[in-house]
């Protein structure tokens, strides 16, 4: 029986730097002969990013190493050609070798990591110890000069929104003064302000950009305290941002992740006040649901959409904001978990992921909003919340976003619309 080959995925955008070098490094001569002993593939991370997100965990733009059923091995960042033909050989090698080792040890951590990461949730929202503590984690990890120890490329917004909404936890106040200082001294500086640039090469666009997320995070953050000046250069930042009819244009300002997106379009909207001209374009009649891009019929349907929609309709169309609820528990809602899973559509090509994943910052944002439309919809947006607290205990940065929505549940925050 002839053993079937090893599945090479690339996961790249169609706009960033490192994934126009990763692109053309695999179609070097000598990578492409490794290559030959691979079923290679490619997945466009804009377009699907809960597949980016389980394939490239490490981030986008990489390589991943599949068995020949889907189940993940290993991924790389950018590398050289030298570098990409020694790794495809030695997986090529490895899997000739000892296939079934491999898999099986794959398929044992893959089972221990869904374990570690099952919900347990209890009733009621989590308490208050959780939230202080995870600012507590953040204000012990800070660097004195400012942020923490990432580049400045490393936007650590939903930390500093957190920081911004809980001066009352010791050394918040002071911390988050320390990293806003940091990052007006760093990529805020400038005729740019709110462009991230790292290393980009003259001519380039940068090859490391601003997520509305981000901004949307770091807005409210310099408003709340109070420094007006770097808030409204955020603000025009946001609003440039904004293309006829609402959308998140192409060409304005350079690519941004995410590009004219229910997600960018959304969480733009939020931060700004105002909903889009044209966001009726992006709901679909036959689920209920926001599309991945106004107007376009596609059958895949994503969580972080649904999120970023419903957080801005709140304040203004509440009732559009609970038909979009009740679609969207109809839709993506596992009551076993209890969670909202990352993606509605057909299976995928890889079938060990299709299994359920339930991203704790969409379903922390999904929640946070969804706590203020009342039962049924709070009860369960409360056990959402109260299952993740075990599993994100004492994380500092990946727990923020829940921190945050449990802050907004409780009443606190910046506004009347929970993000």
């Amino acid at each position: 029986m002839t053993q079937q080959p090893l599945r090479a995925v690339a996961v790249l955008t169609t706009w960033d730097r490192w994934s126009r070098a990763l692109d053309a490094a695999l179609a070097d001569p000598g990578v492409a002969a490794e290559l030959a002993a691979f079923a290679p593939e490619r997945v466009d991370a804009d377009r699907r990013p809960d597949l980016a997100r389980r394939l490239a965990p490490g981030g986008v733009p990489a390589l991943a190493i599949l068995a020949p059923d889907g189940t993940p091995l290993v991924a790389t960042g950018y590398a050289p050609p030298s570098v990409l033909r020694e790794i495809l050989r030695s997986a090529a090698f490895q899997w000739s070798t000892r296939s079934s080792m491999i898999l099986a040890e794959a398929r044992r951590s893959r089972e221990a990591v869904l374990e570690l990461t099952s919900l347990r949730p209890s009733r009621g929202l989590p308490d208050e110890g959780f939230v202080r503590a995870a600012v507590g984690e953040l204000v012990e990890s800070a660097d004195p000069s400012g942020g923490w120890g990432e580049s400045p490329a490393q936007l650590r917004a939903a930390s500093l929104r957190l920081l911004a909404l809980r001066p009352d936890v010791e050394g918040a106040a002071e911390t988050l003064a320390r990293a806003l200082a940091a990052l007006k001294r760093g990529p805020l500086a400038g005729a740019e302000a709110g462009t991230y640039f790292s290393d980009a090469e003259d001519g380039d666009p940068p090859d490391t950009l601003e997520r509305p997320a981000e901004l949307a995070d770091l807005l409210v953050a310099f408003r709340c305290v109070g420094d007006r000046e770097a808030a409204s250069r955020l603000e025009a930042r946001l609003r440039s941002l904004r293309g006829p009819g609402g959308a998140v244009p192409v060409a304005l300002a350079g690519p941004i992740r995410h590009l004219e997106t229910a997600e960018s379009t959304f969480l733009v909207a939020e931060a700004l006040g105002d909903l889009p001209e044209g966001f009726p374009a992006f709901f679909d009649p036959a689920t209920g649901l926001v599309r991945h891009r106004a107007g376009v019929d596609d059958p895949v349907f994503h969580l972080a959409d649904q999120a970023a929609a419903l957080a801005a309709l709140l304040p203004h169309d509440r009732p559009a904001a609970g038909r979009l609820a009740d679609a969207v528990t109809a839709h993506f809602f596992s009551p076993g978990a209890p969670a909202w899973r990352d993606r509605l559509g057909p299976p995928v090509e890889f079938e060990p992921l299709d299994t359920p994943a339930f991203p704790v910052d969409d379903n922390a944002r999904l929640a946070g909003a969804v706590l203020h439309l009342g039962t049924p919809h709070a009860d369960r947006a409360e056990s959402v919340l109260s299952g993740f607290v075990d599993a994100y205990r004492g994380l500092g940065h990946p727990a923020a976003r829940l921190a945050l929505a449990i802050t907004r549940g409780r009443g606190g925050g910046n506004g009347p619309a929970p993000v």
